[in-house]
């Protein structure tokens, strides 16, 4: 008979080697689980926003890159990006002139509108489909 504190020591000893024993976790991985979690705590709170309410939210269904940002330049990248917010010179220069928001020149009845005329205008609504410009502002893979 040994020593008792001795005896307790040697059988916890004896127990943990043969034990399974766990990877180590390396700060990287933590990193990149953390990173997962909030990405995707953030994406559902975004996707719990109401469309009408916040502009880019009715424009863009996630908070992750569209498919398409990956063009050769920089350029097409910003000319992309303005249609999809619907931003251009055409229909926002009333602004720095501050003269009335301008009308569509096809229909006439409307506010131009880069949606407007891409997709709403029945006056180019032909024009429209065939260079499918429907892609271009409803789905992420334009």
């Amino acid at each position: 008979m040994g020593i008792e504190g001795n005896e307790i020591v040697d059988k916890l000893a004896k127990d943990s080697s043969s034990a399974q024993l766990l990877p180590l976790l390396n700060h990287f991985d933590v990193k990149l689980s953390f990173k997962k979690f909030l990405y995707s705590m953030w994406d559902s709170r975004w996707k719990d926003l109401e469309l009408n309410k916040f502009k880019l939210r009715e424009i863009k269904d996630t908070i992750f890159s569209w498919q398409s940002s990956n063009r050769k330049t920089h350029r097409e990248e910003v000319v992309i990006t303005r249609l999809r917010i619907g931003h251009s010179l055409l229909t926002h220069s009333f602004l720095m002139s501050r003269d009335d928001p301008p009308s569509c020149p096809f229909c006439l009845s409307n506010p131009l509108t880069i949606k407007h005329l891409l997709l709403l205008c029945t006056s180019v609504t032909l024009v429209s489909l065939r260079n499918n410009n429907v892609c271009l502002l409803n789905t992420q893979s334009f």
